[in-house]
Parts: C-alpha cells; structure tokens; sequence
C-alpha cells in the first residue's frame, strides 16, 4: 500500500520532502514507512498478510495525526525543498540522458567504421567490465567477467571449430 506525495494535484510534481517528513512522523508514533519512486515522494507501508480492519484504523489514526501537525509554513518549507530537489534531480537526469545518448552515438560511429571504443566509462575512468562469450561447436554462450576479451563471431562463421577464436574489445 502506498501514498504518493505531490505539490500540486494539478501539475503532479514529485514532494519527496513530504514524504520523508511523514514517514519520520510516522516511525516516532510506532509505525514503520518506506519511500519509494523515482523521485522518493512516495511511502508504503508493507502489512503482513493478516493485516485486518483494526491495523488499517491504526495506520489511519497514526497518519491523521501526524498530518494534523503539519502547519502551514512548515507545508511551505516541505514543497519548496521538493521542488528543489525535484528541479536538481530532473537536471542530472537530463545530463545522464545526454551523455547515454553520446556514448551511444560514439559507439554507432564507431562500430560503423570498424573501431573499437577506448574503454572509458561514464565517469570518465578506463578499465571496465567486459564479457567473455565462449564459442562452442553447438554455438555462443556469454558469461559476464571482468576482462576485456570476448569472443570473435568470425571463427566459427568462417568453418572454424571455434575454440581460441578471442579478440579484445573495449566497452
């Protein structure tokens, strides 16, 4: 069961600082809530399995009660640090779309041309996880490792038996 968390009905944004507010109003009453979304403005709550009428009106209870304390200004305070970080969290999106969409072209290009990429990561360091892909006489099985070889197609398209057939690769 969840409660999700906004600043406006209208506009739907996300209020993660609502959401955090309640569920640590919630845990000093007894009652334990998580977060969750994308943007953490929701929270749930997990009942077991035998969770009847009379744990739904405590759950009830206890929220009335903490929303009781929420005052207008502190309301205020709780949208204004959403939007906040709703706005920053949007931007690193937006930022993290770009630089997948760039590294998606560069590995196009890349392939297109016969190259391979230099290995770098997101974060700008070298090294990273490969994958291993064993060819077999009964065809290719891939097992994640953190090498940088993988094996070539070409070996076994070309009438070879397909053992030792390995070329780097850098992703």
């Amino acid at each position: 069961m969840g409660f999700e968390w906004v600043t406006d009905p209208h506009t739907k944004t996300p209020a993660p600082a609502i959401a955090k507010w309640v569920k640590e109003g919630a845990r000093v009453r007894g009652m334990l809530l998580s977060t969750d979304g994308m943007c953490e403005n929701v929270n749930k709550i997990k009942p077991p399995m035998c969770f009847g009428r009379e744990q739904v009106d405590v759950v009830v209870a206890v929220l009335q009660e903490v929303l009781a304390t929420l005052t207008p200004e502190l309301k205020q305070q709780l949208v204004q640090e959403s939007v906040e970080y709703v706005t920053q969290r949007r931007a690193l999106w937006a930022q993290l779309e770009a630089t997948a969409a760039a590294r998606a072209a560069a590995a196009a290009a890349a392939a297109m041309t016969g190259q391979h990429m230099n290995g770098q990561h997101m974060n700008g360091q070298h090294g990273g996880i490969g994958v291993v892909k064993a060819v077999h006489k009964g065809g290719m099985k891939s097992t994640a490792s953190h090498g940088s070889m993988a094996a070539s197609d070409t070996d076994v398209s070309e009438g070879g038996d397909g053992e030792g057939a390995l070329e780097e690769l850098h992703a």
